[in-house]
């Protein structure tokens, strides 16, 4: 019996783990990483099932969402989507909290704010048998002690993540190359 095993399954999730702990103990410094309180996190993901409802609910997040979030100050939000996968059109956003009363408060907040309402309507609207997006994932995450508080990068997506890693790793870890291993 043959069987292909490849050890960048075992190692990538490993070393990507490590390379974040890692880096978050060179990129802040212990005095400032005492001084800022830890941040909290929410990473929303809308998977959606084509390009039609990808450009509904971009329009909702930056017509409605944004503003309204803005408007809270809430200002450090982060909309992803995937650049490698052309069928996928899932929708990542990442939002910053300084306090978790912000995270518990926020629904109501939307509720009572008018202009949101407003901006949100065509999007309210779809039908229940229709609807935007299949499903949408929340998970709510607090800051690293080493890493308190998210850093912006000025980095543009000119690669994805998957080819950045792989250059990055292929550096680092030479010796991992997929092996073929024979079984009997």
């Amino acid at each position: 019996m043959r069987w292909e095993y490849s050890r960048w399954r075992v190692v990538l999730p490993s070393f990507a783990a490590g390379l974040v702990y890692a880096t978050s103990f060179c990129c802040l410094s212990p005095a400032r990483a005492q001084a800022a309180e830890q941040e909290f996190y929410e990473l929303w993901i809308y998977h959606i099932e084509n390009a039609d409802k990808q450009a509904l609910v971009h329009d909702y997040l930056q017509n409605a969402l944004l503003p309204a979030f803005s408007r809270l100050s809430v200002d450090r939000i982060g909309i992803l989507t995937r650049l490698d996968d052309a069928t996928d059109f899932s929708i990542f956003m990442l939002i910053s909290f300084s306090k978790v009363d912000d995270f518990v408060s926020m629904p109501d907040k939307l509720a009572g704010d008018g202009e949101y309402q407003k901006a949100a309507a065509e999007y309210f609207a779809q039908p229940l048998k229709d609807p935007a997006f299949e499903r949408i994932d929340s998970r709510f995450m607090k800051a690293f002690a080493g890493m308190p508080v998210i850093w912006h990068s000025n980095l543009t997506a000119t690669r994805t993540l998957g080819e950045r890693l792989g250059r990055l790793l292929g550096r680092v870890l030479p010796s991992c190359r997929s092996t073929k291993r024979k079984s009997e």
